[in-house]
């Protein structure tokens, strides 16, 4: 996604709008990337992709986003708590994570019903100096479960 240190919404969705998303859609969002997903679904109630996998999913609580441009608007938004009704929803997340990380979490956790968990202890944020390797299998069962 572009400008992945300093994301915009509207740049982020320019990419999106670009795909054919249907009912045999997966999609897999990282942290920030997450987090757009789940604005992105919240905000476009018509489309259904098959599942939606969100790894370390962040939404901001600390508020880094608008600490770095005042005008940003990436994660104002409210989540649509049907959207679990809408597509397969899956997050994964390492308990040793940031604290940022497991708040968003639970915020998700919170407002959307019937997510499908995957808990880890020593994933940290899920990149490759945490996983030690760049092979990622947990990922790849879910994705094709």
């Amino acid at each position: 996604m572009p400008h992945p240190y300093n994301p915009t919404y509207k740049d982020h969705c320019d990419v999106l709008d670009q795909m054919n998303i249907n009912e045999d859609t997966i999609l897999v969002g990282h942290s920030c990337g997450a987090g757009f997903l789940v604005r992105y679904f919240s905000e476009h109630k018509d489309l259904k992709p098959k599942k939606l996998i969100l790894v370390a999913p962040w939404l901001d609580p600390e508020g880094y986003l608008k600490e770095l441009n005042p005008e940003t608007d990436f994660f104002d938004f409210k989540i649509d708590s049907d959207l679990s009704n809408r597509t397969h929803i899956d997050i994964m997340y390492s308990i040793d994570d940031e604290k940022y990380i497991l708040e968003s979490v639970e915020r998700i956790k919170k407002e959307i019903p019937n997510i499908e968990e995957h808990i880890f202890s020593d994933k940290g944020h899920f990149t490759e100096p945490d996983l030690g390797t760049k092979e990622f299998p947990e990922l790849v069962k879910i994705v094709f479960k």
